[in-house]
């Protein structure tokens, strides 16, 4: 047993964007007198494991908070949690921190293409990445996921054809995807590669999602391909698991001398020279907390079983078949094709979620629901959330009988 606890965090009273009414009432009408459940983020709601806070606070008590380095020991953590944890081989100047990945995603761009050439990434997808593309004047590619029996597919030979007519120079892959929670199997991840080495495309692997893996799930990092395809940049992080994503200990993996070494240029463009003081022992600590993350991961597995059979009566509601993170994906076209209804009856019934706005384009008809959270709230959520689908067919069928 480790010391997970899956406990909620009160962080109301904190400038936490998950949680701070201050915050959340600057885009959203907030209802004080009913229980609020903000599920739209992207971080959990428990307690970092104790090692990690010990290193913090063993930090903390040194009482000045200036420049720091990255010691030998942030690389040994990192080299060790990648060996005993993905079977990936590593050395200390295969890895560069990045200060968050769509920072690390950017660097890429900026390093490896010129304005108005052409990213392509899948759609629907984190939005963030497409923001990456259009804030540094590239032309963005949207290859639209299949969405078949409850999970997303890749049309390969549309794929390749929109490499082809539209010159590509980079691919943005997100693995484990987000917002649906889908570890990419080998056989896909293998030709993906192939079609990227024979049109020389660059890809980035956003996967820092990669350690919240449900059980009976293989998860193949795309580094695993690179002695096949060394144009492999892989993006990763400790903070979606361990929950300290305001630390920006996300760090890339690139062992490709040339692309390392464009990267790094890069990052010294940015000036950013100095990493996070608390991200540093955090990151190495928490990369000692295997047993928590494996109690963390059953738990959150549970919670998506838990919803999956909660959610079983709404039949004009589809769910994600998800296999890793602590999202659930869920598609409510048949209930109604009018986003902005559906979004306005949850956020009057106190319920945030993420849409189809947040995820680049095609996925207007679906909401991402953030299950990191305690049984007892997930329970109280499931119930306010069938009420407000309730609500949700009334209005549609009013709005039909008056068509």
């Amino acid at each position: 047993m480790s010391d997970f606890k899956p406990l909620d965090i009160d962080r109301s009273h904190v400038n936490d964007r998950h949680w701070n009414l201050e915050s959340l009432s600057q885009t959203y009408k907030i209802n004080p007198n009913r229980e609020l459940f903000s599920l739209w983020i992207g971080d959990h709601d428990f307690q970092v494991p104790i090692k990690v806070q010990e290193a913090i606070q063993q930090r903390l008590a040194v009482p000045v908070y200036g420049y720091a380095f990255l010691p030998q020991t942030f690389y040994e953590a990192i080299i060790k949690w990648n060996k005993e944890q993905f079977n990936l081989t590593y050395k200390k100047e295969n890895i560069i921190l990045s200060h968050g990945t769509i920072a690390a995603m950017i660097m890429t761009i900026k390093a490896f293409s010129n304005p108005g050439e052409a990213i392509l990434l899948t759609s629907p997808i984190y939005g963030p990445f497409g923001e990456a593309i259009k804030n540094t004047n590239r032309s963005l590619v949207a290859h639209k996921l299949l969405y078949k029996n409850n999970r997303f597919e890749i049309d390969l030979a549309l794929f390749e054809k929109q490499i082809v007519d539209e010159k590509v120079k980079i691919f943005l892959l997100c693995n484990p995807h987000n917002p649906g929670g889908q570890v990419w199997d080998y056989s896909i991840l293998l030709e993906i590669v192939n079609i990227c080495k024979k049109h020389k495309v660059i890809i980035f692997s956003d996967e820092v999602h990669r350690d919240i893996i449900f059980k009976e799930t293989k998860f193949t990092s795309l580094a695993h391909f690179e002695s096949l395809y060394d144009q492999v940049i892989v993006g990763v992080s400790p903070n979606k698991p361990f929950n300290f994503g305001g630390f920006k200990t996300t760090y890339i993996l690139v062992k490709n001398e040339s692309l390392n070494n464009s990267l790094k240029q890069e990052l010294v463009k940015t000036k950013m020279t100095s990493p996070n003081t608390f991200g540093v022992p955090a990151l190495i600590a928490a990369y000692e907390c295997a047993d928590w993350l494996k109690d963390f991961n059953a738990y959150i597995e549970d919670n998506y079983h838990f919803i999956v059979n909660a959610l079983k009566t709404e039949n004009d509601l589809s769910i994600f078949d998800t296999n890793a993170s602590f999202f659930v994906y869920v598609n409510f076209s048949q209930l109604t094709t009018n986003p902005s209804l559906f979004k306005e009856v949850m956020e009057a019934n106190n319920i945030i979620l993420a849409y189809g706005d947040s995820f680049v384009q095609d996925g207007e008809y679906f909401a991402r629901i953030n299950i990191g959270i305690g049984r007892a709230k997930l329970e109280r959520f499931v119930q306010q959330f069938k009420f407000a689908l309730a609500e949700v067919r009334t209005k549609v069928n009013k709005i039909n009988y008056i068509n």
